[in-house]
Protein backbone atom coordinates (compact mmCIF):
# COMPACT_ATOMS: atom_id res chain seq x y z
CA UNK A 1 0.00 0.00 0.00
CA UNK A 2 1.10 3.52 -0.76
CA UNK A 3 0.81 4.81 2.82
CA UNK A 4 2.99 1.98 4.15
CA UNK A 5 5.70 2.62 1.56
CA UNK A 6 5.61 6.36 2.24
CA UNK A 7 5.92 5.77 5.99
CA UNK A 8 8.56 3.02 5.95
CA UNK A 9 10.58 3.81 2.80
CA UNK A 10 10.02 7.49 1.96
CA UNK A 11 13.37 7.66 0.15
CA UNK A 12 11.93 5.33 -2.52
CA UNK A 13 8.63 7.16 -2.95
CA UNK A 14 9.18 10.89 -2.55
CA UNK A 15 11.70 11.37 -5.42
CA UNK A 16 9.11 10.08 -7.92
CA UNK A 17 5.65 10.80 -6.54
CA UNK A 18 4.10 13.68 -8.47
CA UNK A 19 7.23 14.13 -10.64
CA UNK A 20 6.12 12.08 -13.65
CA UNK A 21 2.55 13.43 -13.56
CA UNK A 22 2.43 16.97 -12.20
CA UNK A 23 -0.82 17.47 -10.26
CA UNK A 24 -1.28 20.71 -12.20
CA UNK A 25 -1.20 18.95 -15.60
CA UNK A 26 -4.96 19.45 -15.91
CA UNK A 27 -8.08 19.72 -13.77
CA UNK A 28 -8.50 15.95 -13.52
CA UNK A 29 -4.97 15.31 -12.25
CA UNK A 30 -5.48 18.14 -9.76
CA UNK A 31 -8.74 16.51 -8.65
CA UNK A 32 -6.96 13.19 -8.13
CA UNK A 33 -4.18 14.86 -6.15
CA UNK A 34 -6.75 16.52 -3.91
CA UNK A 35 -9.02 13.54 -3.30
CA UNK A 36 -6.90 10.39 -3.58
CA UNK A 37 -6.78 8.23 -0.48
CA UNK A 38 -4.00 5.71 -0.59
CA UNK A 39 -2.93 3.79 -3.64
CA UNK A 40 -0.32 1.22 -4.55
CA UNK A 41 3.46 1.37 -4.88
CA UNK A 42 5.39 -1.23 -6.89
CA UNK A 43 9.17 -1.16 -6.42
CA UNK A 44 11.58 -3.51 -8.18
CA UNK A 45 15.18 -3.29 -6.87
CA UNK A 46 18.22 -3.05 -9.10
CA UNK A 47 18.88 -6.14 -11.20
CA UNK A 48 15.75 -8.03 -10.10
CA UNK A 49 13.83 -9.68 -12.95
CA UNK A 50 10.31 -10.84 -12.08
CA UNK A 51 9.24 -13.68 -14.34
CA UNK A 52 5.57 -13.68 -13.30
CA UNK A 53 3.39 -10.58 -13.70
CA UNK A 54 2.18 -8.61 -10.70
CA UNK A 55 -1.63 -8.43 -10.80
CA UNK A 56 -3.51 -5.56 -9.19
CA UNK A 57 -7.27 -5.12 -8.84
CA UNK A 58 -9.10 -1.80 -8.79
CA UNK A 59 -12.85 -2.09 -8.17
CA UNK A 60 -15.34 0.78 -8.28
CA UNK A 61 -18.02 -0.09 -5.76
CA UNK A 62 -20.68 2.29 -4.49
CA UNK A 63 -18.46 5.34 -4.18
CA UNK A 64 -16.25 7.20 -6.62
CA UNK A 65 -12.56 6.30 -6.68
CA UNK A 66 -9.40 8.38 -7.06
CA UNK A 67 -6.62 5.75 -7.09
CA UNK A 68 -2.90 6.31 -7.63
CA UNK A 69 -0.29 3.84 -8.79
CA UNK A 70 3.47 4.39 -8.73
CA UNK A 71 5.78 1.83 -10.38
CA UNK A 72 9.55 2.20 -9.99
CA UNK A 73 11.99 -0.22 -11.64
CA UNK A 74 15.60 0.43 -10.74
CA UNK A 75 18.55 -0.17 -13.08
CA UNK A 76 18.31 -3.41 -15.09
CA UNK A 77 15.16 -4.54 -13.28
CA UNK A 78 12.23 -6.10 -15.13
CA UNK A 79 8.52 -6.28 -14.28
CA UNK A 80 5.10 -6.84 -15.85
CA UNK A 81 2.16 -5.20 -14.07
CA UNK A 82 -1.44 -6.13 -14.92
CA UNK A 83 -4.11 -3.88 -13.43
CA UNK A 84 -7.72 -5.09 -13.58
CA UNK A 85 -10.16 -2.16 -13.47
CA UNK A 86 -13.80 -3.13 -12.97
CA UNK A 87 -17.01 -1.92 -11.35
CA UNK A 88 -19.85 -3.49 -9.42
CA UNK A 89 -23.54 -2.61 -9.78
CA UNK A 90 -24.31 0.49 -7.73
CA UNK A 91 -28.07 0.11 -7.32
CA UNK A 92 -29.57 3.48 -6.38
CA UNK A 93 -26.42 4.93 -4.88
CA UNK A 94 -26.11 7.67 -7.51
CA UNK A 95 -23.33 8.66 -9.89
CA UNK A 96 -19.88 7.12 -9.52
CA UNK A 97 -16.67 8.06 -11.28
CA UNK A 98 -13.09 6.77 -11.33
CA UNK A 99 -10.31 9.33 -11.74
CA UNK A 100 -6.87 7.69 -11.64
CA UNK A 101 -3.21 8.63 -12.04
CA UNK A 102 -0.40 6.16 -12.81
CA UNK A 103 3.31 7.06 -12.77
CA UNK A 104 6.00 4.72 -14.10
CA UNK A 105 9.77 5.10 -13.75
CA UNK A 106 12.16 2.82 -15.64
CA UNK A 107 15.78 3.55 -14.72
CA UNK A 108 18.72 2.72 -17.00
CA UNK A 109 18.37 -0.70 -18.60
CA UNK A 110 15.07 -1.47 -16.84
CA UNK A 111 12.03 -3.03 -18.55
CA UNK A 112 8.46 -2.23 -17.50
CA UNK A 113 5.24 -3.43 -19.12
CA UNK A 114 1.99 -2.03 -17.76
CA UNK A 115 -1.34 -3.46 -18.92
CA UNK A 116 -4.65 -1.92 -17.85
CA UNK A 117 -7.47 -4.43 -18.38
CA UNK A 118 -10.55 -2.25 -18.05
CA UNK A 119 -14.24 -3.09 -18.16
CA UNK A 120 -16.50 -0.67 -16.34
CA UNK A 121 -20.29 -0.55 -16.27
CA UNK A 122 -22.11 1.75 -18.68
CA UNK A 123 -22.95 4.00 -15.71
CA UNK A 124 -19.31 4.63 -14.68
CA UNK A 125 -17.26 7.43 -16.28
CA UNK A 126 -13.48 7.01 -16.22
CA UNK A 127 -10.75 9.63 -16.40
CA UNK A 128 -7.21 8.24 -16.40
CA UNK A 129 -3.74 9.73 -16.83
CA UNK A 130 -0.87 7.27 -17.19
CA UNK A 131 2.67 8.46 -17.91
CA UNK A 132 6.04 6.70 -18.00
CA UNK A 133 9.65 7.87 -18.02
CA UNK A 134 12.38 5.68 -19.57
CA UNK A 135 16.07 6.19 -18.84
CA UNK A 136 19.10 5.15 -20.87
CA UNK A 137 18.52 1.83 -22.71
CA UNK A 138 15.30 1.29 -20.72
CA UNK A 139 12.04 -0.03 -22.15
CA UNK A 140 8.47 0.93 -21.21
CA UNK A 141 5.42 -0.66 -22.80
CA UNK A 142 1.76 0.18 -22.34
CA UNK A 143 -0.99 -2.36 -23.08
CA UNK A 144 -4.27 -0.48 -22.61
CA UNK A 145 -7.40 -2.65 -22.95
CA UNK A 146 -10.56 -0.50 -22.82
CA UNK A 147 -13.81 -2.46 -22.88
CA UNK A 148 -16.43 -0.46 -21.02
CA UNK A 149 -17.60 2.69 -19.32
CA UNK A 150 -20.00 5.58 -19.74
CA UNK A 151 -17.63 8.33 -20.88
CA UNK A 152 -13.98 7.27 -20.89
CA UNK A 153 -11.12 9.76 -21.18
CA UNK A 154 -7.83 7.87 -21.07
CA UNK A 155 -4.35 9.26 -21.74
CA UNK A 156 -1.14 7.23 -22.12
CA UNK A 157 2.22 8.97 -22.42
CA UNK A 158 5.77 7.60 -22.63
CA UNK A 159 8.75 9.92 -22.36
CA UNK A 160 11.96 8.39 -23.74
CA UNK A 161 14.47 10.48 -21.82
CA UNK A 162 17.65 8.38 -21.99
CA UNK A 163 19.74 7.55 -25.05
CA UNK A 164 18.76 4.20 -26.55
CA UNK A 165 15.45 4.03 -24.68
CA UNK A 166 12.53 2.22 -26.29
CA UNK A 167 8.81 2.42 -25.70
CA UNK A 168 5.44 1.64 -27.11
CA UNK A 169 1.71 1.22 -26.73
CA UNK A 170 -0.06 -1.90 -27.98
CA UNK A 171 -3.69 -1.69 -27.01
CA UNK A 172 -7.29 -2.17 -28.04
CA UNK A 173 -10.72 -0.71 -27.40
CA UNK A 174 -14.24 -1.96 -28.08
CA UNK A 175 -17.21 0.34 -27.58
CA UNK A 176 -20.87 -0.74 -27.73
CA UNK A 177 -24.29 0.58 -26.77
CA UNK A 178 -23.99 4.28 -25.95
CA UNK A 179 -20.43 4.13 -24.63
CA UNK A 180 -18.14 6.99 -25.66
CA UNK A 181 -14.35 6.61 -25.50
CA UNK A 182 -11.84 9.44 -25.92
CA UNK A 183 -8.38 7.83 -25.99
CA UNK A 184 -4.98 9.33 -26.64
CA UNK A 185 -1.39 8.08 -26.73
CA UNK A 186 1.74 10.21 -26.93
CA UNK A 187 5.35 9.07 -27.16
CA UNK A 188 8.08 11.70 -26.84
CA UNK A 189 11.61 11.04 -28.13
CA UNK A 190 13.72 13.36 -25.98
CA UNK A 191 17.09 11.60 -26.41
CA UNK A 192 19.18 10.28 -29.33
CA UNK A 193 18.67 6.84 -30.87
CA UNK A 194 15.35 6.13 -29.18
CA UNK A 195 12.76 3.79 -30.70
CA UNK A 196 9.00 3.55 -30.37
CA UNK A 197 6.22 1.42 -31.82
CA UNK A 198 2.50 1.95 -31.22
CA UNK A 199 -0.40 -0.18 -32.46
CA UNK A 200 -3.98 0.56 -31.40
CA UNK A 201 -6.84 -1.65 -32.58
CA UNK A 202 -10.43 -0.51 -32.14
CA UNK A 203 -13.98 -1.65 -32.83
CA UNK A 204 -17.41 -0.08 -32.37
CA UNK A 205 -20.76 -1.88 -32.25
CA UNK A 206 -24.32 -0.66 -31.69
CA UNK A 207 -24.22 3.12 -31.25
CA UNK A 208 -20.75 3.07 -29.71
CA UNK A 209 -18.54 6.12 -30.28
CA UNK A 210 -14.77 6.42 -30.01
CA UNK A 211 -11.98 8.83 -30.83
CA UNK A 212 -8.28 7.98 -30.84
CA UNK A 213 -5.62 10.69 -30.93
CA UNK A 214 -2.07 9.38 -31.38
CA UNK A 215 1.04 11.55 -31.38
CA UNK A 216 4.74 10.85 -31.86
CA UNK A 217 6.94 13.78 -30.86
CA UNK A 218 10.64 13.74 -31.77
CA UNK A 219 12.48 16.64 -30.17
CA UNK A 220 15.57 18.34 -31.55
CA UNK A 221 17.58 16.24 -29.08
CA UNK A 222 16.16 13.01 -30.57
CA UNK A 223 18.58 12.52 -33.49
CA UNK A 224 18.71 9.01 -34.92
CA UNK A 225 15.31 8.03 -33.54
CA UNK A 226 12.84 5.60 -35.13
CA UNK A 227 9.08 5.60 -34.60
CA UNK A 228 6.02 3.84 -35.98
CA UNK A 229 2.38 4.61 -35.13
CA UNK A 230 -0.59 2.62 -36.47
CA UNK A 231 -4.30 2.77 -35.71
CA UNK A 232 -6.72 0.22 -37.21
CA UNK A 233 -10.47 0.30 -36.54
CA UNK A 234 -13.58 -1.75 -37.38
CA UNK A 235 -17.16 -0.46 -37.58
CA UNK A 236 -19.64 -3.25 -36.84
CA UNK A 237 -22.98 -1.38 -36.96
CA UNK A 238 -24.52 1.49 -38.98
CA UNK A 239 -24.65 3.87 -35.99
CA UNK A 240 -21.17 3.05 -34.72
CA UNK A 241 -18.52 5.75 -35.20
CA UNK A 242 -14.75 6.00 -34.71
CA UNK A 243 -12.42 8.93 -35.38
CA UNK A 244 -8.70 8.19 -35.57
CA UNK A 245 -6.12 10.97 -35.82
CA UNK A 246 -2.46 9.88 -35.83
CA UNK A 247 0.05 12.71 -35.87
CA UNK A 248 3.72 13.59 -35.64
CA UNK A 249 5.77 16.52 -34.38
CA UNK A 250 9.35 16.26 -35.66
CA UNK A 251 12.09 18.76 -34.81
CA UNK A 252 15.10 16.82 -36.15
CA UNK A 253 15.81 15.75 -39.73
CA UNK A 254 17.93 12.73 -38.80
CA UNK A 255 15.02 10.43 -37.92
CA UNK A 256 12.74 7.79 -39.43
CA UNK A 257 9.05 8.14 -38.61
CA UNK A 258 5.94 6.41 -39.94
CA UNK A 259 2.26 6.72 -39.13
CA UNK A 260 -1.07 5.63 -40.55
CA UNK A 261 -4.71 4.90 -39.75
CA UNK A 262 -7.51 2.88 -41.32
CA UNK A 263 -11.22 2.69 -40.49
CA UNK A 264 -13.52 0.26 -42.24
CA UNK A 265 -16.11 -2.48 -42.06
CA UNK A 266 -15.78 -6.24 -42.31
CA UNK A 267 -15.31 -7.21 -45.94
CA UNK A 268 -18.60 -8.77 -47.23
CA UNK A 269 -16.60 -11.16 -49.40
CA UNK A 270 -14.82 -12.47 -46.31
CA UNK A 271 -18.17 -13.11 -44.61
CA UNK A 272 -19.48 -14.79 -47.76
CA UNK A 273 -16.40 -17.01 -47.94
CA UNK A 274 -16.97 -18.12 -44.33
CA UNK A 275 -20.61 -18.91 -45.09
CA UNK A 276 -19.63 -21.05 -48.06
CA UNK A 277 -17.61 -23.10 -45.55
CA UNK A 278 -20.68 -23.69 -43.38
CA UNK A 279 -19.99 -20.94 -40.83
CA UNK A 280 -23.03 -18.85 -39.87
CA UNK A 281 -22.71 -15.02 -40.12
CA UNK A 282 -22.57 -14.38 -36.35
CA UNK A 283 -19.86 -16.97 -35.82
CA UNK A 284 -17.96 -15.63 -38.83
CA UNK A 285 -18.07 -12.11 -37.39
CA UNK A 286 -16.84 -13.42 -34.04
CA UNK A 287 -13.91 -15.19 -35.70
CA UNK A 288 -12.97 -12.14 -37.77
CA UNK A 289 -13.10 -9.72 -34.84
CA UNK A 290 -11.15 -12.10 -32.60
CA UNK A 291 -8.50 -12.45 -35.28
CA UNK A 292 -8.41 -8.68 -35.74
CA UNK A 293 -7.63 -8.15 -32.04
CA UNK A 294 -5.25 -11.12 -31.73
CA UNK A 295 -2.07 -9.09 -32.30
CA UNK A 296 -2.73 -7.28 -29.01
CA UNK A 297 -4.51 -10.02 -27.03
CA UNK A 298 -1.84 -12.65 -27.71
CA UNK A 299 0.85 -10.35 -26.27
CA UNK A 300 -0.79 -10.10 -22.82
CA UNK A 301 1.64 -11.88 -20.43
CA UNK A 302 -0.99 -13.96 -18.62
CA UNK A 303 -3.05 -16.83 -20.02
CA UNK A 304 -5.88 -16.11 -17.59
CA UNK A 305 -5.93 -12.43 -18.55
CA UNK A 306 -5.90 -13.28 -22.26
CA UNK A 307 -8.91 -15.54 -21.77
CA UNK A 308 -10.71 -12.83 -19.79
CA UNK A 309 -10.17 -10.25 -22.54
CA UNK A 310 -11.25 -12.64 -25.29
CA UNK A 311 -14.45 -13.50 -23.42
CA UNK A 312 -15.30 -9.82 -22.93
CA UNK A 313 -14.73 -9.12 -26.62
CA UNK A 314 -17.05 -11.95 -27.61
CA UNK A 315 -19.71 -10.72 -25.17
CA UNK A 316 -19.68 -7.27 -26.77
CA UNK A 317 -20.52 -8.84 -30.14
Amino acid sequence: PFETALRERPELVRPHFGRIVDPQTNRLTALNAALHRGGLFVHVPRGVELREPIELHTVVDRASGFPRLLIVAEEHASVHVLEHIQSRPAGDEGTRVICSVTEIVADAGARVTYAALQQLGEDVPEFAMRRASAGRDANVEFAPITLGGDIVKSVYEANLEGEGATGGAHGLFFTTGREAFDLSARITHAAPHTTSDALVLGAANGAGQAAFDGMIAILESGAGSLSNLRSLSLLLAPKAHIDSVPGMEIANNDVKAYHGATIGEIDPETLFFCQTRGIDPDEAQRMIVSGFFSAVVDAIPSAQARTWVQQRIEAKL
